[in-house]
């Protein structure tokens, strides 16, 4: 059974994108178990349901499952179709497709997430800006020069934080994680501000009112049910999650 040259370059191109989410899974795992999994705080002893290393441990997991999967099953189908997944050919052509670049974007912007803003930031505001910047690039296709823009603000700020954190010494965890939110929270209202600005130009005003909801309102509400309803402490908590501990434990007495 004979193939085309085009089948084989995209068997490959899919075997190393899901080789490349492997290895950064394996990362995001070998970085979580670092953080304890149990601890004794005020006398009471924390069990692992409740441990900072929970969430980061079910992203790794799923996306080292997920990878594995479809590295398998692009195994299955090349054997099927007699490939030979990582055999290169002099005919093959290396330009990168469309869809290989948003891999090769969501694997950078998940680094950026982990490894700059999460540790660096208040989670919230880190989630946002990387949920914001995900969304309009899948969601918003055609807006090429909005999608460049908050791509290059999310890699700028994610780069600018990490190497702060590499160079700066600070007093502690917390001013180092304000300086973060300093840097963090002026580039989210300007993301904020660029998007709702394409939107209201070419009047797409429902799609206003869904990204607020998938990029702002759902990860503030799944990050207030992990704290307060699940017990969960959050990777980074600074200004906005203080503020809702301030909201939760003295305004509303809980």
């Amino acid at each position: 059974m004979q193939t085309s040259t085009t089948d084989s370059t995209n068997y490959r191109r899919e075997a190393f994108t899901s080789l490349a989410l492997m290895i950064f899974a394996l990362a995001i795992l070998a970085e979580s178990l670092t953080y304890p999994l149990t601890a004794s705080q005020g006398g009471l002893e924390n069990v692992w349901y409740v441990s900072p290393a929970l969430f980061p441990l079910v992203v790794g997991s799923c996306i080292l499952l997920l990878a594995s999967i479809q590295l398998l099953k692009l195994f299955k189908t090349a054997k099927s179709q007699q490939q030979n997944v990582f055999r290169f050919s002099a005919e093959s052509s290396y330009k990168l497709s469309q869809p290989s670049i948003d891999k090769f974007l969501l694997v950078l912007m998940l680094v950026g997430y982990v490894y700059g803003l999460i540790p660096n930031s208040d989670f919230v505001i880190a989630t946002i800006l990387f949920q914001l910047t995900l969304t309009c690039r899948f969601y918003l296709a055609d807006a090429k020069k909005l999608n460049e823009l908050l791509l290059i603000t999310f890699c700028f700020v994610a780069a600018l934080l990490f190497l702060t954190n590499l160079l700066v010494s600070f007093e502690s965890d917390s001013s180092r994680l304000y300086i973060g939110d300093l840097i963090s929270f002026p580039a989210l209202g300007f993301v904020l501000y660029k998007t709702h600005c394409y939107l209201t130009a070419n009047q797409q005003h429902k799609q206003i009112r869904i990204l607020l909801f998938a990029s702002v309102l759902l990860p503030i509400i799944v990050v207030l049910i992990f704290k307060y309803l699940l017990l969960v402490p959050m990777p980074s908590e600074s200004s906005v999650l203080l503020l809702t501990d301030y909201f939760y434990y003295q305004v509303l007495g809980l």
